[in-house]
């Protein structure tokens, strides 16, 4: 069976369910990238903050290396060298991330809240659709009965009409064969003196 001829017997609210869920599908796509370029700008930064470049001892003072590098970070703040521009710009990155992340979240939590709401009014449409299904069986029901009652009634009225003609035209055959009797016994009476 096709899509198009099972999409044609769906009944309307299972085809805009479907739809509706088919745009929340390509609305959340629509997001992939924007949580893929979250993803690499978060790994970036990672190894960026990892593989910052040590600084060596200045050989006047003696002084150890720095051992982290976020102390490194800070050092190359204020000597204004590249990898500070990288690690400026790879900061600004991940904080407008994390603002989008925040706006996706929010959208997520509003877009779940509509879910559960269509999923509601679905459950509630469902329940009303089944109680009208059954109330019009049960008027389907009650209109066959009511016009099979109209039939006998009107059938029982044409016999019992039938059984009076029946009635009216044996008494009439009755009197006029009464008549016809007394006639013809007349007849016979006054032929019978002459």
């Amino acid at each position: 069976m096709s899509s198009s001829a099972s999409a044609s017997t769906r009944p309307p609210w299972q085809a805009t369910f479907l739809s509706d869920l088919q745009i929340r599908d390509r609305r959340e796509k629509a997001l992939d990238d924007i949580i893929s370029a979250y993803d690499a700008l978060s790994e970036r930064l990672h190894q960026a903050q990892s593989s910052a470049v040590q600084v060596p001892p200045s050989p006047s003072t003696g002084a150890a290396p720095l051992a982290t590098s976020a102390s490194s970070g800070t050092l190359n703040a204020r000597s204004g060298t590249p990898a500070n521009d990288e690690l400026s710009r790879l900061r600004s990155d991940f904080a407008l991330a994390q603002q989008q992340q925040s706006s996706l979240t929010a959208q997520v939590k509003t877009l779940t809240a509509s879910n559960e709401t269509l999923k509601s009014q679905l459950a509630t449409a469902t329940a009303k659709l089944e109680t009208t299904e059954k109330e019009r069986l049960r008027l389907e029901r009650r209109c066959k009965d009511l016009t099979d009652e109209a039939r006998e009634m009107e059938l029982n009225m044409v016999l019992q009409r039938e059984q009076e003609v029946k009635k009216d035209n044996q008494m009439l055959l009755d009197r006029w064969m009464a008549l016809k009797r007394t006639e013809a016994e007349e007849m016979n009476r006054v032929s019978q003196w002459e």
